[in-house]
């Protein structure tokens, strides 16, 4: 098993990043956490074990449009306002 030491981004990592990006979308934020719960489904102890598991979670994942389509209705406005700001917080704005 290979480690990545001091790669990865967590509470002691030089850079400390914030629970939950702003930069993340709903259909981000409710993808990684159907992603995250597919994926470790069962144990994972190697590499190869971990990059079929993401596979298959994705394969099973595309198979649910429906469900991420209905994450994503507020996506264009949350775009939009996001262009209005020049990239800048906007979350204030909706």
């Amino acid at each position: 098993m290979k480690l990545f030491s001091g790669l990865g981004i967590g509470r002691c990592d030089p850079i400390q990043w914030p629970p939950i990006s702003p930069d993340l979308t709903p259909l981000g934020i409710c993808l990684w956490g159907w992603t995250k719960s597919e994926v470790y489904e069962r144990k994972v102890i190697t590499q190869d074990q971990l990059l079929a598991s993401i596979l298959d979670a994705a394969n099973r994942i595309k198979r649910h449009e429906d469900q991420l389509r209905r994450t994503t209705p507020d996506l264009h406005t949350r775009v939009a306002k996001r262009t209005e700001v020049g990239g800048g917080i906007f979350e204030q704005l909706l």
